[in-house]
């Protein structure tokens, strides 16, 4: 049941009874993808939810990381790729690395509303690995974040775009878009 699906990969082999698909609009857009799975099941949205739905670490996934066919680049596509719109990315602000003292200055330092932020995904030096730390160098949760969205001058509707505007590969964007 994938009507709409464009496949654009030379070397993907499933080997997987009982998969369904139910969505629309997915491209794959990898050269190196191999499924090995017999328990895919659901539509899109129910790869996705929120952090809890993640279970654990990297270690709570069952196998070790070679579990996960290929590196970072087996993920098809980049942000785009995701379905939906930028808040169905799962994770909350604990897994933006770092604490809220990170950012030099203080809210009120960040001017001009979101089309003052300029350059696209390139402008992010490096790949995820360039990211210090882990989601746990965040206390607390978002409330650590001194003050609320009006320290920003704007609304919160200068916050323009949709998921394209969400730098690289799937796994490098940390936490809730809505903190993008």
């Amino acid at each position: 049941d994938a009507r709409g699906i464009t496949w654009n990969a030379s070397s993907i082999t499933w080997d997987a009874r009982g998969v369904t698909w139910g969505a629309t609009s997915i491209t794959w857009d990898a050269s190196s993808i191999t499924c090995y799975t017999t328990r895919i099941l659901g539509d899109a949205c129910s790869i996705l939810g929120d952090a809890c739905s993640i279970p654990g670490d990297a270690t709570s996934i069952p196998g070790d990381a070679t579990s996960i066919p290929g590196d970072a680049t087996s993920i098809p596509g980049d942000a785009t790729s995701i379905p939906g719109d930028a808040t169905s990315i799962p994770g909350d602000a604990t897994s933006i690395p770092g604490d809220a003292t990170r950012i030099p200055g203080d809210a009120t330092g960040i001017t001009g509303d979101a089309t003052g932020i300029t350059g696209d995904a390139t402008s992010i030096p490096d790949d995820a690995t360039s990211i210090p730390g882990d989601a746990t160098s965040i206390p607390g949760d978002a409330t650590s974040i001194p003050g609320d969205a009006t320290r920003i001058p704007g609304d919160a509707t200068g916050i323009t775009g949709d998921a394209t505007s969400i730098p690289g590969d799937a796994t490098s964007i940390p936490g809730d878009a809505h903190f993008s």
